[in-house]
C-alpha cells in the first residue's frame, strides 16, 4: 500500500473549460455522467503526480416538484438543497464558476456584537454593532440566474 500524500499536489485553484480561474469555496457548474447534479461547490483541488488534475465537489440537488418544474423561490430563482455526497472528478469537468447564495430562513439574523458609546460634537452617541450570522442548518441555496461570472 502506498502514502496517498507522496502521490497527491495540493492546489489552490483549478482553472474551468471557460478559461476562469475557480478556486476552493467557489460554486461550480460541473459535468459527470454518472451523476445526476451539475452545481456545486468546490470543495478542493489536487494533481497527481503524474500531472492530471482533479477535484472534490459537493453537490447541489435541484427541488423539483412532482410535475418536473424547479421550485423557485419569491424572486423566481430555481432553489437548491446542499447534498451530503461529494465526488471526485477530473478538472476538465468543471465547467464555469456560478452565482448561489444562501436561502435564508427565520433564524438568518443580525446578532448583536457590542455597543459603544461616544461623545459626537455635544451629543452622546450610542452606537451598535451587529452582525448578520447565517443558520447553516438549513441547507437551502438559491441559483443566481441572472448573475453571470
Amino acid at each position: 500500500m502506498f502514502a496517498l500524500t507522496d502521490k497527491v499536489v495540493e492546489h489552490r485553484a483549478i482553472v474551468s473549460q471557460n478559461t476562469v480561474l475557480v478556486s476552493s469555496g467557489d460554486y461550480v457548474e460541473f459535468v459527470m455522467s454518472q451523476c445526476n447534479m451539475k452545481y456545486g461547490i468546490l470543495l478542493a483541488t489536487f494533481k497527481l503526480r503524474n500531472g492530471s488534475a482533479h477535484c472534490l465537489v459537493q453537490g447541489f440537488h435541484e427541488l423539483t416538484l412532482s410535475d418536473g418544474q424547479s421550485v423557485v423561490n419569491e424572486h423566481d430563482y430555481p432553489l437548491f438543497d446542499l447534498s451530503t455526497t461529494i465526488f471526485c472528478t477530473t478538472g476538465n469537468n468543471i465547467q464555469r464558476p456560478v452565482s448561489f447564495v444562501h436561502e435564508c430562513s427565520a433564524a438568518c439574523l443580525f446578532k448583536e456584537t457590542g455597543t459603544s458609546i461616544r461623545n459626537v460634537e455635544r451629543e452622546i452617541v450610542q452606537e451598535d454593532t451587529l452582525i448578520f450570522e447565517h443558520d447553516w442548518n438549513n441547507t437551502m441555496y438559491c441559483y443566481n440566474v441572472y448573475c453571470t461570472l
